[in-house]
């Protein structure tokens, strides 16, 4: 595979985790990962100063499908909807079949219910915007001819 195809082959890979979940399909999004795996996020202010500590932290599928559980039944949100848009994405590395990646994203979470809807919409809340930037790395199996994905981290 040529830089061209790789960086075509990550971008591809992006844009289907990234409809996944703007998709509500987060039962399949820890069919994303590799087992074991590391997910983490972290602020801006902890990456700048060094700080390890993340926001949140699974290292496991078992992990991953938690979160996934807890999101739908005991965490208390309004309904709402994400939409992702992703850019700029780069091969940072690559070594054998493995892959390093950075995309540049914006996260846009709109509010649904139409009680909290007003209430926002009267408080300038209605939309959220998160923006950061994703940092990948992938394991790339050929398969059937075809290429199939797993991310590691």
């Amino acid at each position: 595979m040529d830089a061209r195809e790789l960086r075509f082959a990550v971008e591809e890979l992006q844009y289907a985790y990234v409809h996944c979940i703007d998709a509500d399909r987060l039962e399949q999004w820890p069919d994303f990962f590799t087992d074991p795996c590391r997910y983490e996020v972290t602020t801006r202010e902890n990456l700048d100063q060094g700080l390890s500590v993340g926001v949140i932290y699974c290292d496991s599928k078992g992990m991953l499908r938690d979160r996934v559980v807890a999101l739908r039944e005991a965490n208390i949100y309004g309904p709402h909807r994400y939409r992702h848009m992703i850019s700029a994405v780069r091969v940072t590395g690559t070594e054998g079949n493995v892959v390093q990646a950075e995309t540049n994203y914006a996260v846009y979470r709109t509010m649904l219910d139409p009680i909290n809807h007003r209430r926002a919409a009267a408080t300038g809340f209605q939309y959220s915007l998160y923006i950061g930037k994703y940092s990948m790395t992938f394991f790339f199996y050929v398969i059937f001819n075809d290429v199939s994905f797993f991310i590691q981290f």
